[in-house]
Parts: C-alpha cells; structure tokens; sequence
C-alpha cells in the first residue's frame, strides 16, 4: 500500500525510497502504445452505443380500447402495448413507438394532422381506403373476424343475413353491423346495443338475446380471462373475416420497417406466446 502520492499531471511520486520502483512501473504504464490504444477503443465502444434519447419517437396510435389490445391503460398492459415494445426493441434504439388511446373521431383527426404515426391492428376496410392510396400500409400480420357467437343452449348457425331475421342481435353502441344495416332498418332484426363486448357476452350468458357479434379476438379473450367456456357457442361460419395491418403516415423508413416484421410477428414462437398468454390460442 502506498501512504501518500502527489499527482503531478499523469505522474505519481512516492514519498519515501521503497516506493519508488513501483511507481516507476505506473508512470511507465501510461505511456505504454497499449493503454493508448485501449483508451481509444473503450471511447470509440461507447460512441458505437445506441442511446434510448437518440430514438425517433413515433406515435402508436390506436382507438382498440377493449382487450385484449388494451387491457390495462394505466399499467400499460395488454397487446398493443406487448407489440409497441417489441418493435422497439426490435429497431435496435432507431424507433421509440409510444401507445396513445384515442376514441376514432379524434383518431382520424391526428392521423391527418400529424406528420408522422402508426395504427396498428386495422384493415383498409374500415378508413375507406380499399385500394390501399390513401396511405400506407403494409400486409397483414393477424388474421381475425368477428364471429356470431350464441349460448350453448340455443346455438345459432349464421350463413348469411337472413338467416339472423326474427332475432335480437346483440352489438355495440354506435357500431354498425355490415351487411345487416337495411335489415335492422326494416326491423327484421332487432339490435340491442350495449356499451362493451364483455357486456354483450354477459347477456347472451342470460339469454337475454339471441346472438351478439363481436370480433373473435376479443370474444376469445373475454372467455378466457372470466373461465366461461363451455357457456358459448360461435358459429361455424364467421360474419366477417379480415386481416389486421399497421397503417403508417409519414416517414417511408418506417414502412420498410415495419413491413420487415410481419414475417416474424407471424411465425415467433415469442411472440405467439403473448397470444397464448391471453386466451387466444388454447
């Protein structure tokens, strides 16, 4: 152990004799062309690091405010969070993708207004773009639909619209049923709206209507979560089928990006995980 040094620029002095030798062999260290180029390369290492503030924040904007996309907004828990950080992760420190809730009004305001955003899980279906040159998307990375689903007891088979005539179908407040408009219209078919999927699957459970339309994810989902399996029968036949994509606004780069992931995000054994950990694959 050394008693006292004093630091004279990168050279050490030792206060007495004995140790002087060992300090020569310090004072000699720093000038060695070694420690140079190890200094260099720690410094040249750090430069080479992503840091999370050099990221591209890029909002993540969704209006899926049921689960399981959002399952819960304050904890930050559900799929469309599970998809933002992993895309995050997966752009090695280029993109930050940040999840912003908004109901659909607002939603089709800001992708107007902003220069830069992503939607993810919709179809160009739904924002009048069947013709994908409105904006930009790529393929789909979920296929989904939205099943008829009935009680076990009183199963309904759906094939077509008629076939749901002299029914109470069950669907959400201020959603449209396609294909069943003129129908409900013409009060062949009697819509009970309610205000969430789960409340839909509640009445159906009480046999309070004859069939509820609701999209197969969530349908699966919500079974999952409050253990009603054996309560429900979906028919064999989807009232609607469709794949769900990631609307991009703005920077092309992102596009690239974004379309490089599909692959993974069909085939990730990972990332299959997280359906499974949500009861929609069993």
């Amino acid at each position: 152990m050394f008693s006292f040094f004093i630091l004279d620029r990168v050279e050490l002095k030792p206060c007495n004799k004995t140790e002087t030798a060992n300090i020569e062999i310090i004072n000699n260290y720093w000038s060695l062309p070694m420690f140079k180029f190890l200094t260099t390369w720690v410094f040249c290492l750090f430069l080479s690091i992503p840091v999370a503030w050099s990221a591209q924040e890029v909002p993540f904007l969704t209006y899926h405010n049921a689960p399981p996309f959002i399952v819960d907004a304050d904890k930050q828990e559900g799929l469309t969070y599970d998809l933002a950080r992993l895309l995050s992760d997966r752009s090695n420190g280029k993109y930050q993708f940040v999840v912003s809730l908004l109901p659909r009004k607002r939603l089709n305001i800001f992708i107007e207004k902003l220069n830069t955003c992503v939607v993810p899980w919709v179809n160009p279906a739904w924002f009048q773009d069947k013709k994908m040159n409105k904006y930009s998307w790529t393929d789909g990375f979920m296929k989904d639909s939205n099943s008829v689903i009935s009680h076990a007891a009183k199963p309904v088979e759906y094939s077509d619209p008629e076939s749901l005539v002299g029914m109470n179908v069950i669907g959400l407040q201020g959603g449209q049923l396609v294909n069943l408009t003129e129908l409900i219209k013409t009060k062949k078919i009697k819509k009970v709206e309610v205000r969430s999927y789960f409340q839909a699957l509640k009445m159906i459970a009480a046999k309070r209507g004859d069939a509820a339309i609701i999209p197969t994810s969530a349908a699966k989902h919500l079974i999952f979560q409050h253990r009603m399996k054996n309560t429900f029968h979906f028919s064999s036949t989807r009232h609607t089928q469709y794949e769900r994509r990631f609307l991009v606004r703005g920077d092309p780069g992102i596009l690239i990006f974004l379309q490089k992931q599909i692959s993974f995000l069909k085939t990730s054994p990972a990332w299959q995980a997280k359906f499974a950990k949500y009861g929609l694959i069993q």
